[in-house]
């Protein structure tokens, strides 16, 4: 967990961009062809690591020692930081309310509550020692590569 951790944050260092004051004008500024990668990729990975974790957290007796439970909320917590941080990118003036920017705020919630519940049932299927670290190792490693984007 410590090694994830700390290659996380080296791999944030090195990659995380300056202070960026680019305006998202319209859904399209939003939706490059890298972003639509990234989250068909995601929701590729997600999907195959949540039924990973459910055929191995129902044969086991509840001590659940494999990565894939952290990696699959560390994944869906950085999809929620990528909407989130696109509502601060809109422009002044703009609510991310409006009927051209709802979908922001309505991803970022869900998302958050998918996050949320999945911490709680991984809280329960595995120990706090290995999950908490490796959450965190993975976060970093994660957020650094949406910097790249």
């Amino acid at each position: 967990g410590i090694a994830f951790c700390g290659a996380g944050t080296g791999l944030s260092l090195v990659f995380a961009p300056s202070i960026s004051t680019t305006v998202i004008r319209h859904p399209s500024e939003f939706w490059s062809s890298e972003i639509w990668i990234y989250v068909g990729v995601s929701i590729i990975a997600c999907t195959f690591l949540a039924g990973r974790v459910m055929s191995v957290v129902k044969k086991s007796d509840g001590d659940y020692r494999g990565l894939d439970l952290p990696l699959l909320v560390a994944w869906v917590m950085t999809l929620e930081k990528l909407f989130n941080s696109a509502m601060g990118r809109l422009p002044a003036g703009d609510s991310c309310f409006s009927t051209e920017w709802i979908w922001l705020p309505s991803l970022v919630g869900v998302l958050c509550l998918l996050g949320g519940a999945m911490n709680l049932f991984a809280l329960e299927k595995q120990s706090t020692h290995i999950f908490v670290p490796a959450v965190f190792g993975f976060l970093g490693s994660i957020m650094s590569l949406q910097c790249v984007l």
